[in-house]
């Protein structure tokens, strides 16, 4: 089974533009959204429990993916004896065995 998650997965953009104004909530739900989602799925375990599940971020860019899983990483090797739920691999592992990602417009590689 294939999940995807979809630019403004989190909450609805008018509700968060009316919150946070148009131009951060923009930002937000373009970047901010898709890279705490995946870090939501991933620190909770859900690839860990479910290794068949297959995640796609659709429309985020991917620029950012390379950097946030590295701090993952750190963050994992550092505190994962503490941490709740516990998370078996890095998270980089799980990202690689069942993540993918699209892009619309992202000017990273430029």
């Amino acid at each position: 089974m294939i999940v995807t998650l979809h630019v403004g997965t989190d909450e609805p953009f008018m509700k968060k533009a009316a919150r946070m104004g148009v131009g951060r909530a923009f930002i937000d739900t373009k970047i901010c959204a898709m890279q705490r989602g995946m870090a939501d799925l991933i620190w909770g375990a859900v690839p860990q429990r479910y290794p068949r599940l297959r995640f796609v971020l659709v429309e985020g860019g991917i620029g950012w993916v390379a950097s946030v899983l590295r701090s993952m990483d750190h963050w994992w090797a550092d505190h994962r004896h503490w941490m709740e739920p516990k998370v078996d691999e890095p998270p980089s592992f799980y990202f690689k065995r069942q993540f993918w990602a699209t892009f619309e417009d992202d000017r990273a590689e430029s």
